[in-house]
């Protein structure tokens, strides 16, 4: 199930847009001709950080999870998740930044079990206190190889992190939630196997994270 509209801009942007619309219309009205060309740049790039593409997995393989942003792969290992999980469990951490797409979609078909938000800071990814100290919302989910849990935390440019509402089932790469920039970290059973290694770009509902075992149905 999609939450959220499939136009060329996701809906959670359409106010920002059409400030930044507004502005440049105001610059042609009042003939400020070195606003005009600040102002349209602003819309442009507003525009293109609320895009909302379409995306097809790589693979239509039953057994495979895919990226549920786009960004840069920091972090493979396996973890004890204490808190939701209180198992052992494959960590994956990705980095976004302001250039890439801002909706996260579902790595895998998926159950929502429970959603719960942290309210913080927005220090960049940089900081050794933004994994900490950062705005961050937590949905723990339930697939058919076992739970999961995504947690998304607010970078710099975010301010704020929109989960979509109603959230109950999603399909394997449907859009739940827009986050600018930030890190999102994805707990996986532990029988999952990857298939990026550290630094891989992926791109969310696209990217082949790795695989689940044939017999962890």
């Amino acid at each position: 199930m999609n939450y959220t509209t499939t136009q060329f801009v996701a809906k959670e942007g359409w106010k920002y847009i059409a400030t930044t619309f507004a502005l440049f219309l105001f610059t042609l009205i009042i003939d400020a001709d070195i606003l005009q060309f600040f102002t349209f740049l602003l819309f442009a790039f507003t525009v293109f950080i609320f895009r909302n593409p379409e995306r097809i997995a790589k693979e239509d393989d039953d057994y495979a999870f895919l990226s549920p942003c786009d960004g840069k792969i920091t972090r493979i290992e396996k973890v004890y998740e204490q808190n939701f999980i209180k198992d052992n469990v494959l960590l994956i951490c990705i980095d976004m930044n302001i250039l890439d797409t801002p909706l996260l979609r579902a790595p895998l078909d998926m159950e929502i079990e429970k959603i719960e938000q942290k309210h913080g800071l927005f220090l960049p990814n940089s900081d050794d206190k933004s994994g900490v100290l950062n705005e961050a919302v937590t949905l723990l989910g339930k697939s058919r190889f076992g739970f999961l849990l995504i947690r998304q935390k607010a970078g710099f440019f975010s301010r704020k992190i929109d989960i979509f509402k109603g959230l109950k089932t999603l399909k394997k790469g449907a859009r739940y939630s827009l986050m600018i920039d930030g890190r999102v970290e994805l707990y996986l059973p532990v029988n999952a196997r990857t298939s990026v290694v550290l630094y891989d770009r992926v791109r969310g509902g696209e990217s082949i994270l790795g695989y689940f075992e044939t017999n962890s149905r």
